[in-house]
């Protein structure tokens, strides 16, 4: 009997589709907010992303990696994640959202 249960829940997980990469901050809720949040929002993600694929070991795809994050400006996400939370200090969405980014997944 635990061996048929077994089977089954293996099954039942395999049939689940989970994102390699989940986002801190929810679609629905970072569409409502201004433009330039979502922007940044996403970059944070990706730069979070691409940061997590990195070996440190020189590869191609090492050098691959520090294009693309050179390319999203990942180097200055602190010093802007900072900047927007004085801009955004009285809009409750975008610092939710930025709250979220801390959060553990």
């Amino acid at each position: 009997m635990p061996a048929k249960i077994l089977l089954s829940v293996s099954l039942l997980l395999s049939t689940i589709s989970i994102p390699a990469f989940a986002s801190p901050v929810n679609a629905a809720s970072k569409n409502a907010l201004p433009k330039e949040a979502q922007q940044f929002l996403n970059r944070y993600e990706l730069c979070g992303h691409f940061a997590g694929e990195f070996n440190g070991d020189r590869s191609e795809r090492d050098a691959e990696l520090n294009r693309e994050m050179e390319k999203l400006r990942c180097g200055s996400m602190d010093q802007e994640e900072k900047a927007f939370r004085k801009k955004y200090a009285h809009n409750k969405k975008v610092m939710a959202a930025l709250i979220q980014l801390d959060a553990p997944y």
